[in-house]
């Protein structure tokens, strides 16, 4: 059994997996990471199960040490990380030993990367999942994100059988696509034109809940009030003054803003 300890703990660094569906019920959002399809890869370069629990790194990196030996893989954002102060890189599996230190540096594209270590994070299954929801404090390590100091253990598991030992680096430049929201019709031509062509900013105040696209209002009048409906990852909201929120993967399970789109996962 290997373990980590956490020098520096970085912007928002969380244990996540593919999210907890069994708590929508509840009203708890299905949360996980980010970045499902990295998450998945770092789990593949380390033979892990595709739901093994990563640890999801928001643009600045902690330093982490290392007790023990095993492997490791880092996906997604390409946030310069390096171990024992030598660059390394993202879409490769690398092995680490007893007192190794592994840290990160400039951001250099992307939000969320995802590291991936063999064998099982030792943290507490929350209806059904591994995965922080930050905030009911559930899952994860404590409910929270990581903190200097911590000490985290990681069990052996079952590997599965993958030749996957590097992949190439991800393209960043991506298509979204769209599926029309049960209130695109309370939109106007114009209103939907300028919601498909012209170019949004991600706003400060984005988070793992949704992302505020900014610099390009959809609406400039009072939009009518809906009933309180259904809400899920990917889904666009308007808010009253105009501005698209994109929900993501601590989406509320219900909202009442119009929802003019879907983006396809």
């Amino acid at each position: 059994m290997s373990s980590f300890v956490v020098l520096k703990p970085g912007l928002l660094t969380t244990i996540q997996d593919l999210g907890r569906p069994e708590g929508i019920a509840q009203g708890i959002p299905w949360g996980g990471v980010m970045d499902r399809t990295s998450a998945r890869l770092a789990n593949a370069l380390v033979a892990n199960p595709v739901n093994a629990a990563v640890i999801e790194i928001m643009q600045i990196g902690p330093v982490i040490q290392f007790e023990g030996s095993g492997k490791f893989a880092i996906t997604g954002a390409a946030l310069s990380p390096s171990l024992n102060g030598h660059s390394i890189e993202n879409n490769k599996c690398y092995s680490f030993g007893n007192d190794d230190v592994l840290s990160f540096g400039k951001p250099e594209i992307g939000t969320f990367a995802s590291l991936a270590i063999q064998g099982s994070i030792d943290v507490p299954y929350v209806l059904g999942s591994k995965s922080t929801y930050l905030y009911a404090k559930i899952g994860g390590w404590q409910g929270r994100a990581l903190q200097k100091d911590d000490r985290i253990a990681v069990k052996p598991s079952v590997e599965i059988n993958t030749d996957v030992t590097d992949l190439p680096q991800q393209d960043f430049k991506k298509v979204l696509r769209i599926m029309k929201g049960p209130e695109f019709e309370m939109f106007t031509a114009s209103e939907i034109a300028r919601f498909l062509n012209k170019p949004f900013t991600v706003g400060a105040q984005s988070n793992r809940m949704g992302f505020r696209l900014e610099n390009n209002k959809i609406v400039d009048r009072k939009l009518e009030e809906i009933i309180s409906s259904g809400t899920l990852r990917g889904v666009v909201q308007i808010t009253p003054s105009g501005t698209p929120v994109v929900l993501m993967a601590d989406s509320p399970t219900v909202g009442g803003y119009p929802r003019i789109a879907i983006v396809v996962d």
